[in-house]
């Protein structure tokens, strides 16, 4: 995880997953969305989207620690 794409010259897009037991991993249904700046509406990350499988793996490791 933690890829970087070049955007622009002065812009480069983060992309991050979930972090579950411990570990960043790509949400289950691979879904993304864009985290964009407030000062120049450009794309600064990508973020996996969460889904109801990534929140069960999440409570399941939770209770395991």
């Amino acid at each position: 995880m933690g890829v970087v794409t070049a955007v622009s010259t002065t812009t480069t897009v983060q992309q991050w997953g979930l972090l579950i037991d411990g570990q960043m991993v790509d949400a289950s249904n691979g879904e993304t969305f864009d985290t964009v700046s407030p000062t120049n509406n450009e794309v600064i990350g990508r973020m996996a989207k969460a889904g109801l499988e990534d929140v069960d793996r999440a409570v399941a490791a939770a209770r395991r620690a």
